[in-house]
């Protein structure tokens, strides 16, 4: 028994190799950098209402972990699996609101193990891709936004409501359709303009009893 510890010891001992410490500090500074690209990418990809801001330090601190993590496995195969075992019995529910949530966790790994591994340039490219993608993608789709436009009235004549509807939105689909005694409640699925908003509301308080209007994000916990 004793032999096997030793043996076990001497293997676990001989598994380590000297840390470059100018390695590991380069290391921090491109994570540092790149992490930093990253939490200003998915800034930029949500409006105010849609946007977590601790999801994005979360985003920051997996890419510091996994690099850390790859450095881990350089210098101590052994401990590293030891690790893995650890990390392999813990398990998350935590569900993603947003597709694109799930784009920017496999970002954030790979991006941390890229740099773990000292292949700065694959990292420093994929992350200057994605950023001037998503920026493109995100500027289209801040500004035409899915909301949800809810009008409630009294009597019949909700026409003049639907003419706005179509004058003032690219696109707009009725979602449902609510009659109690006399009064309504309509659901339009628009697509607006931020800046829009105000105008529409105002256009549609004006006509005759309408009693409330409101405008909900698609994505709201509301």
């Amino acid at each position: 028994m004793n032999i096997l510890m030793e043996n076990l010891k001497e293997t676990f001992l001989s598994s380590f190799i000297p840390v470059d410490m100018v390695s590991v500090f380069l290391q921090i500074i491109a994570i540092s950098i790149l992490s930093s690209v990253m939490f200003f990418t998915y800034r930029c990809c949500f409006n105010n209402l849609q946007y977590n801001k601790n999801f994005n330090i979360t985003l920051v601190i997996i890419s510091f972990l996994s690099a850390m993590f790859m450095t881990l496995v350089a210098v101590n195969p052994l401990l590293a699996l030891g690790t893995i075992g650890t990390l392999a019995i813990v398990r998350f529910r935590v569900n993603a609101k947003d597709f694109l949530d799930i784009a920017f966790i496999f970002w954030s790994i790979i991006t941390g193990t890229m740099v773990g591994v000292n292949n700065y340039f694959l990292a420093i490219i994929i992350t200057v891709c994605l950023s001037l993608f998503l920026l493109i993608f995100s500027k289209n789709r801040k500004s035409q936004n899915v909301k949800m436009l809810i009008v409630r009235g009294r009597g019949k004549n909700f026409m003049p409501i639907g003419s706005l509807v179509y004058e003032m939105t690219n696109k707009s689909n009725v979602k449902a359709k609510n009659f109690i005694d006399d009064s309504y409640e309509i659901v339009y699925e628009i697509r607006l303009k931020d800046q829009e908003e105000n105008i529409l509301i105002e256009k549609i308080s004006s006509v005759q009893d309408v009693i409330s209007v409101n405008i909900l994000d698609s994505n709201s916990q509301v």
